[in-house]
């Protein structure tokens, strides 16, 4: 107003003064938690405010001091209102570290991880800028002159009538720097190549490029001004790259062995532990260490047009049926259409249905498994959460095999794995004669599918099992190696046709002292994932010997079909011995070692 006289003008300036004022004091208050700001010293060397986390402190040295503006640099703050009124804390973006107050030396700054100490942000009148003087409990936040040079140290007790203060400068929000970080991680968890993961439609890999830089600060937003709104334009261009029809789920490979995990409890679906009837229903466990946990995958039938599993227990041989029963025989398994789960926010898991009364490939009404916290339960329809699986793919085998006095088991792996002699000893093994030679297996991968006797060597144990690494390559025997053991991955009816089956069995109780030998098996089948040896009719083998190619071991091998007197068994020094242990012995005039 031209016409105001010179005391009305200074009276709307001291109105105005004071309303700024307000204005500034509730700045940082009422600003969205997600701002950043930059604090630039009010001397003219435009030096802002800056970190250097996990510098060694010293009576000089502290974790702040000033540089020159730079995106790369640690120089973006949070600024929010503590719990007591008028004061703020400070965080520093790049760790969210709280600005604390050195408890060695009291004039550094520090950055500590819960709330630091607090500040009071009193205004300093400028034109066109906010600029506040930073008070500390000890004085005033700054450098320790008014025209300091760069890389100065700021200190927490200049004093009060200091007229060194920080203009308070916008800029980025650390939350959106990390927010674009989340995404850029989110990528890298669900697009790939393993089960979990998904193939887009989309080509992420520009675009993680471009958001690279972005949070590096390199390449064009080294010196870029960068604000909230470029980097959250910047997270929305990954909207097309996760919408649904825009992802595809990776499928699990038949032959590989997996885990399925329960969204709703975390835990484990499990066969059961002991021999089961075909309508024992799988249960839910904490522990993933138990064999029942683990299900080879086998090719199934045609489910509403999607090739469909059954699930075959490591544990039992036996395969799923009915939905949510482990007991079955092939013939009578059901197939399990696995597909991304019908939650479409529930990225990276499964939904899993069956055709639930029996594998025809025309049935397509099956049900869903379902995680009711104890049980693999089925319900008829689809359960947000209850009916989404995670499915984990076992990248250590556990082979079950006794620690006690014979150390021995059998093994048909469903995957090839890496060998490891100082674990286990495999053997194959051929009938020469009298006796079983086991020819010991020297390769680096144990081949999938093919029947070997093992022997403990050493080592740690989960659950009763060593565990050897899953190696996934194709492997072979030999050309020239002959097997007489056999076996399979399901558990099948006793063969008839092959002659006396015999498989490794204790002879007593007592683990330290028991023996395992091959022995006769009158049972109706022959487990899964285990040896046996079939004999012919009139067989008359004594025993069986380990070949390492330096010495012959003999022991024990096949229990006779009619009970018969075993012969007397002597010591060197010639005394009678009950129960050979670990040693040579002399029986029926022949020298024999026990392994």
């Amino acid at each position: 107003n031209e016409s105001a006289t010179v005391n009305q003008v200074n009276t709307a300036l001291e109105a105005l003064k004071a309303k700024w004022d307000i204005l500034a004091s509730r700045l940082f208050a009422e600003a969205s938690p997600a701002q950043g700001y930059r604090l630039k010293f009010n001397s003219d060397a435009n030096l802002y405010m800056t970190f250097t986390p996990g510098v060694a402190e010293t009576h000089a040295v502290n974790v702040m001091n000033l540089q020159a503006a730079s995106n790369g640099a640690k120089q973006t703050v949070k600024i929010q209102p503590a719990a007591e009124e008028g004061k703020f804390t400070i965080q520093e973006g790049a760790t969210s570290k709280y600005v604390g107050i050195s408890s060695t030396y009291y004039w550094n700054p520090s950055l500590v991880d819960a709330a630091g100490a607090t500040f009071t942000f009193e205004p300093v009148a400028l034109d066109h800028s906010l600029a506040f003087k930073i008070k500390t409990i000890h004085g005033v936040l700054a450098p320790g002159a008014d025209a300091p040079a760069a890389n100065a140290y700021v200190y927490t007790n200049q004093g009060s009538d200091v007229a060194r203060y920080w203009i308070v400068e916008p800029y980025v929000s650390p939350d959106s720097v990390n927010a674009l970080k989340a995404t850029i991680a989110k990528t890298e968890i669900y697009l790939g190549s393993k089960v979990g993961q998904y193939v887009s439609a989309i080509d992420v890999a520009p675009l993680n490029s471009v958001s690279q830089s972005m949070v590096d600060y390199t390449g064009d937003y080294a010196d870029m001004q960068l604000t909230n709104t470029l980097y959250y334009n910047q997270i929305a261009q990954y909207d097309n790259v996760f919408t649904p029809g825009n992802l595809t789920i990776n499928q699990p490979t038949a032959g590989r062995v997996y885990r399925f995990k329960g969204k709703v409890s975390g835990k484990y679906m499990c066969a059961a532990t002991a021999t089961p009837s075909d309508d024992t229903m799988m249960t839910m466990v904490t522990d993933s260490t138990q064999l029942g946990t683990l299900f080879i995958l086998q090719a199934g039938e045609t489910i509403d047009g999607q090739t469909g599993f059954k699930f075959l227990s490591y544990n039992t041989g036996y395969y799923t049926k009915n939905t949510h029963n482990n007991g079955a025989l092939s013939a009578a398994a059901n197939s399990v259409k696995v597909y991304a789960s019908e939650t479409a926010a529930n990225l990276g898991f499964y939904t899993l249905q069956a055709n639930r009364n029996g594998n025809t490939a025309a049935n397509t009404t099956g049900t869903y498994l379902y995680d009711n916290g104890t049980v693999v339960d089925r319900n008829g329809s689809y359960a947000a959460n209850n009916c989404d699986w995670t499915i984990e793919e076992v990248t250590e085998l556990p082979i079950s095999v006794t620690t006690g006095y014979s150390r021995l088991g059998t093994i048909v792996s469903p995957v090839s794995l890496n060998a490891d002699n100082s674990k286990l000893k495999f053997y194959t093994g051929s009938i020469n004669g009298d006796y079983l030679h086991l020819t010991e297996f020297t390769g680096d991968v144990i081949p999938a599918g093919v029947p070997f006797l093992i022997e403990y060597q050493s080592g740690d144990q989960t659950n009763g099992c060593s565990l050897l690494e899953v190696n996934g390559a194709e492997a072979t025997l030999d050309g020239g190696v002959e097997n007489a053991l056999r076996g399979g991955l399901e558990t099948v009816a006793t063969p008839t046709d092959i002659g006396t089956i015999y498989t490794i069995q204790k002879t007593g109780s007592a683990p330290e002292t028991d023996t395992q030998v091959f022995r006769r098996y009158t049972g109706d089948t022959v487990k899964g994932c285990r040896a046996y040896l079939p004999l012919p009719a009139g067989s008359n083998i004594k025993g069986m010997v380990f070949d390492d190619g330096t010495t012959t071991e003999i022991e024990t091998l096949v229990e006779p079909a009619a009970p018969v007197t075993p012969a007397a068994c002597y010591d060197l020094s010639g005394r009678r011995v009950a129960k050979a242990a670990k040693g040579l012995y002399i029986r029926d005039g022949k020298k024999i070692y026990v392994k």
